[in-house]
Protein backbone atom coordinates (compact mmCIF):
# COMPACT_ATOMS: atom_id res chain seq x y z
CA UNK A 1 0.00 0.00 0.00
CA UNK A 2 1.37 3.39 -1.02
CA UNK A 3 0.92 5.99 1.72
CA UNK A 4 -0.38 9.37 0.59
CA UNK A 5 -0.55 12.82 2.11
CA UNK A 6 -2.64 15.56 0.54
CA UNK A 7 -1.74 19.15 1.40
CA UNK A 8 -3.92 22.19 0.74
CA UNK A 9 -1.61 25.20 0.77
CA UNK A 10 -2.70 28.68 1.92
CA UNK A 11 -6.48 28.58 1.60
CA UNK A 12 -8.58 31.55 2.68
CA UNK A 13 -12.00 30.21 1.67
CA UNK A 14 -13.74 27.87 4.12
CA UNK A 15 -15.53 26.15 1.22
CA UNK A 16 -12.26 25.10 -0.40
CA UNK A 17 -11.03 23.58 2.88
CA UNK A 18 -14.28 21.70 3.49
CA UNK A 19 -14.60 20.43 -0.10
CA UNK A 20 -10.93 19.39 -0.16
CA UNK A 21 -11.48 17.16 2.87
CA UNK A 22 -14.86 15.87 1.62
CA UNK A 23 -13.29 14.85 -1.69
CA UNK A 24 -10.48 12.93 -0.01
CA UNK A 25 -12.89 11.22 2.39
CA UNK A 26 -15.13 10.18 -0.52
CA UNK A 27 -12.37 8.80 -2.76
CA UNK A 28 -9.60 7.47 -0.46
CA UNK A 29 -9.06 4.92 2.29
CA UNK A 30 -8.42 6.34 5.76
CA UNK A 31 -5.63 3.93 6.65
CA UNK A 32 -3.25 5.05 3.92
CA UNK A 33 -4.18 8.73 3.59
CA UNK A 34 -3.27 11.84 5.60
CA UNK A 35 -4.60 15.37 5.14
CA UNK A 36 -2.76 18.61 5.91
CA UNK A 37 -3.94 22.20 5.66
CA UNK A 38 -0.97 24.58 5.60
CA UNK A 39 -1.12 28.34 6.24
CA UNK A 40 -4.91 28.69 6.35
CA UNK A 41 -6.05 32.29 6.61
CA UNK A 42 -9.17 34.28 7.36
CA UNK A 43 -12.44 32.39 7.30
CA UNK A 44 -10.72 29.19 6.18
CA UNK A 45 -8.98 29.05 9.56
CA UNK A 46 -11.99 30.20 11.57
CA UNK A 47 -14.83 28.31 9.89
CA UNK A 48 -13.39 25.85 7.36
CA UNK A 49 -10.90 24.06 9.60
CA UNK A 50 -13.40 23.12 12.36
CA UNK A 51 -15.93 21.81 9.82
CA UNK A 52 -13.28 19.93 7.86
CA UNK A 53 -11.85 18.44 11.03
CA UNK A 54 -15.30 17.13 12.06
CA UNK A 55 -15.76 15.48 8.66
CA UNK A 56 -12.27 13.94 8.67
CA UNK A 57 -12.59 12.74 12.27
CA UNK A 58 -16.00 11.12 11.72
CA UNK A 59 -14.59 9.18 8.76
CA UNK A 60 -11.37 8.09 10.51
CA UNK A 61 -8.94 10.40 8.70
CA UNK A 62 -6.16 12.41 10.30
CA UNK A 63 -6.16 16.16 9.63
CA UNK A 64 -3.17 18.32 10.50
CA UNK A 65 -3.22 22.12 10.44
CA UNK A 66 0.24 23.63 10.24
CA UNK A 67 1.78 27.10 9.82
CA UNK A 68 4.41 26.14 7.21
CA UNK A 69 4.93 23.61 4.43
CA UNK A 70 8.28 22.66 5.95
CA UNK A 71 6.40 21.44 9.06
CA UNK A 72 4.15 19.12 7.03
CA UNK A 73 7.18 17.67 5.25
CA UNK A 74 9.05 17.20 8.52
CA UNK A 75 6.11 15.43 10.19
CA UNK A 76 5.18 13.17 7.25
CA UNK A 77 8.75 12.53 5.91
CA UNK A 78 7.68 11.77 2.34
CA UNK A 79 9.90 9.89 -0.08
CA UNK A 80 8.47 11.97 -2.94
CA UNK A 81 6.87 15.42 -3.03
CA UNK A 82 4.71 16.66 -5.90
CA UNK A 83 3.11 20.06 -6.38
CA UNK A 84 0.01 19.78 -8.54
CA UNK A 85 0.25 22.98 -10.58
CA UNK A 86 0.60 24.06 -14.19
CA UNK A 87 4.16 25.36 -14.69
CA UNK A 88 6.85 25.35 -17.33
CA UNK A 89 8.73 22.57 -15.48
CA UNK A 90 5.89 20.15 -14.84
CA UNK A 91 5.85 16.41 -15.47
CA UNK A 92 2.79 14.70 -16.88
CA UNK A 93 0.93 12.62 -14.29
CA UNK A 94 0.94 9.66 -16.70
CA UNK A 95 4.72 9.39 -16.16
CA UNK A 96 4.42 8.85 -12.40
CA UNK A 97 5.27 5.47 -10.90
CA UNK A 98 3.17 5.35 -7.75
CA UNK A 99 2.56 1.63 -7.30
CA UNK A 100 5.56 0.89 -5.07
CA UNK A 101 4.40 -0.22 -1.63
CA UNK A 102 7.13 1.39 0.42
CA UNK A 103 6.60 4.93 -0.86
CA UNK A 104 5.26 7.83 1.18
CA UNK A 105 4.05 10.39 -1.33
CA UNK A 106 2.98 13.96 -0.62
CA UNK A 107 0.82 15.92 -3.05
CA UNK A 108 0.65 19.68 -2.52
CA UNK A 109 -2.28 21.64 -3.95
CA UNK A 110 -1.84 25.43 -3.98
CA UNK A 111 -5.19 27.02 -3.18
CA UNK A 112 -4.73 29.69 -5.83
CA UNK A 113 -5.84 32.28 -3.28
CA UNK A 114 -2.31 33.19 -2.15
CA UNK A 115 1.01 32.79 -3.97
CA UNK A 116 2.75 29.44 -3.58
CA UNK A 117 6.22 29.98 -2.09
CA UNK A 118 9.00 27.58 -1.19
CA UNK A 119 11.20 29.19 1.43
CA UNK A 120 14.37 27.09 1.28
CA UNK A 121 16.50 25.86 -1.61
CA UNK A 122 16.93 22.32 -0.27
CA UNK A 123 13.15 21.99 -0.14
CA UNK A 124 12.84 23.35 -3.69
CA UNK A 125 15.23 20.65 -4.91
CA UNK A 126 13.05 17.85 -3.49
CA UNK A 127 9.80 19.03 -5.08
CA UNK A 128 8.58 18.01 -8.52
CA UNK A 129 5.73 19.75 -10.33
CA UNK A 130 3.08 17.60 -11.98
CA UNK A 131 -0.04 18.31 -13.99
CA UNK A 132 -2.51 16.60 -16.29
CA UNK A 133 -1.68 16.11 -19.96
CA UNK A 134 -5.09 16.94 -21.43
CA UNK A 135 -5.93 19.90 -19.18
CA UNK A 136 -5.13 23.20 -20.87
CA UNK A 137 -5.74 25.67 -18.02
CA UNK A 138 -5.07 25.76 -14.29
CA UNK A 139 -7.88 24.14 -12.29
CA UNK A 140 -8.96 24.86 -8.74
CA UNK A 141 -7.50 22.51 -6.11
CA UNK A 142 -10.71 20.48 -5.72
CA UNK A 143 -10.91 19.68 -9.42
CA UNK A 144 -7.19 18.84 -9.54
CA UNK A 145 -7.52 16.64 -6.46
CA UNK A 146 -10.46 14.75 -7.95
CA UNK A 147 -8.67 14.11 -11.24
CA UNK A 148 -5.47 13.03 -9.49
CA UNK A 149 -7.19 10.56 -7.16
CA UNK A 150 -9.55 9.15 -9.74
CA UNK A 151 -7.24 8.87 -12.76
CA UNK A 152 -3.76 8.47 -11.25
CA UNK A 153 -4.11 6.90 -7.81
CA UNK A 154 -6.93 4.41 -8.41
Amino acid sequence: MCLKAFVLYAPTSPNIVIEFVKTIVALCESGDTHIFIVRPGGLAAQVGIPEAWKKAHKEGFSLGVLPDLKDAIEIYSPSEIYVVAKTDKQVNTAELELDQHDKKIMFIFPSGEQPFKINTKDLADKIKYIYFDNVKKELNPIASLSILIYSVLK
